[in-house]
């Protein structure tokens, strides 16, 4: 991926891009929108690989572009970790109906069981 942006902003750009993909999972999340999860997903591996490809080709920043940087991956980190809140709480909720144990039923004497 080559274009004529500075090294440091490819990599800004990729965070970015990640925190915004991640705040569209956690909103599907919260919607329970499986279908819209799978796409993000795919999204998000692309995003992932073209942040590793902008960070072999990043340079020294300056002082400025440094702390913007960590700025947004702050940014991002806290998004991730909101979405995993999400995420776990919403794996809890299913264990809750975990089809591998039978439904309690009535015998024939009227008993559940």
């Amino acid at each position: 991926m080559t274009s004529g942006r500075p090294p440091r902003t490819r990599v800004l750009a990729a965070v970015e891009r990640l925190r915004a993909l991640t705040e569209e999972q956690i909103a599907a999340a919260r919607t329970l929108r499986s279908a819209d999860l799978a796409v993000l997903n795919g999204h998000r591996a692309d995003a992932l690989f073209d942040l590793r490809i902008a960070l072999q080709e990043n340079g020294v920043p300056s002082d400025r572009e440094d702390q913007v940087l960590r700025d947004a991956v702050r940014g991002l980190a806290l998004a991730e970790r909101r979405l995993n809140h999400i995420a776990t709480a919403v794996l809890d909720r299913i264990a809750c109906f975990d089809a591998g144990s039978p439904a309690p039923t009535y015998d024939r004497t009227g008993r559940l069981g």
